[in-house]
């Protein structure tokens, strides 16, 4: 039967245009999945550097608390001696150990003018300490480097101050006076244009 003039029939037609619509949307999911794709891998990029970061700032806080905890023991307990040592902290903080490189210093004071000769002041004590963290099956890496000094005495106990010297005037002070064991210490000299520290009375 044939169509009459003026009517349209979209049989054949549709039927033409079905491959095309179906390649069409495949175009569409690969497109989609391409970007997915893309997306996830930027997501997965930022949650490793996330948690590599995480990573380093935890090593870094460990290896500082360890690094103070050891500076610590060297100013209260003894003054370290001049060379290098290296050791670990315990089974606590098995992945992490140090080095320690000691050196004696003459004190320099170009700006204090008195009648102290270099001779009479104290060697300051250079500390060069290096933590380094070194996970399971992977090599040492530096976590931590500290260049730092101290004095030849012991921070809190008056026995060090008395052997290396510099508090002398303590121990005269304590036998004459029988009760004060924190006398004060003499006055500092004046620097050039600034009036001298006023002296402290001990309690």
């Amino acid at each position: 039967m044939q169509p009459k003039a003026g009517h349209r029939t979209w049989g054949p037609r549709r039927a033409r245009r079905r491959p095309a619509a179906w390649a069409f949307v495949l175009l569409e999911v690969l497109v989609s999945v391409a970007i997915l794709g893309g997306s996830l891998a930027v997501i997965l990029r930022g949650l490793t550097m996330a948690l590599r970061t995480i990573e380093d700032n935890r090593v870094s806080a460990t290896a500082l608390a360890l690094a103070q905890r050891l500076l610590d023991e060297y100013e209260v307990e003894a003054a370290p001696r001049p060379g290098k040592s290296e050791g670990q902290f315990g089974d606590a903080f098995p992945h992490f150990h140090w080095s320690l490189e000691t050196r004696l210093e003459e004190p320099r004071y170009d700006d204090i003018r008195s009648g102290t000769t270099e001779n009479e002041l104290a060697s300051v004590i250079r500390l060069d300490l290096t933590i380094y963290y070194q996970p399971e099956g992977r090599a040492a890496q530096t976590a931590l480097e500290i260049d730092s000094a101290v004095t030849q005495m012991e921070r809190f106990t008056r026995d060090a101050r008395m052997r290396c010297g510099l508090f002398a005037h303590e121990e005269g002070s304590r036998r004459r006076g029988g009760g004060n064991d924190n006398p004060a210490p003499p006055a500092l000299p004046a620097l050039p244009g600034r009036p001298a520290r006023p002296e402290r009375r001990g309690r």
